[in-house]
């Protein structure tokens, strides 16, 4: 009885398109598609020790080579926080609690509830303008 690579291959394929589509990394689509790739190789040859090292290079080749593009290409169109919305006005909710001197709000931006911080006091349905990032957290003055 003869074992059929392409199935190993075909196997693969979906499990690394499984764990892509679940943690989203743009790492494991490039060993899913190297795995497609050498199908054809599983069913010319028929030899495990040729079909590997032709999957770990095409994998490598695609890492290298296109995974940079994809990022790029799937990265154009995400706003930029930190430059672009600086200066923007937004609505705070709520005040959450003081530490530190830094005020800790609930703020609405975007149609989203975010903490923004300041060292400024405000009441709740204030309008504040945005001055910076901190991490997940809105910078905030009057």
């Amino acid at each position: 009885m003869t074992f059929n690579n392409y199935i190993v291959w075909t196997f693969f394929v979906l499990v690394f398109s499984v764990i892509e589509i679940v943690i989203p990394s743009l790492v494991s689509i490039w060993f899913a598609m190297a795995a497609a790739i050498t199908i054809p190789m599983a069913l010319i040859f028929k030899n495990f020790y040729m079909e590997f090292p032709f999957f770990v290079l095409i994998s490598i080749f695609l890492i290298v080579f296109t995974r940079p593009y994809a990022k790029k290409f799937l990265n154009r169109n995400k706003e930029n926080f930190d430059s672009s919305m600086i200066g923007k006005s937004i609505t705070v909710l709520k005040f959450n609690f003081f530490q530190n001197s830094t005020f800790f709000y609930d703020v609405k931006f975007k149609g989203s509830v975010w903490t923004g911080i300041s060292s400024e006091k405000f009441s709740k349905d204030d309008t504040a303008t945005i001055v910076g990032f901190e991490g997940n957290k809105i910078i905030i003055k009057k």
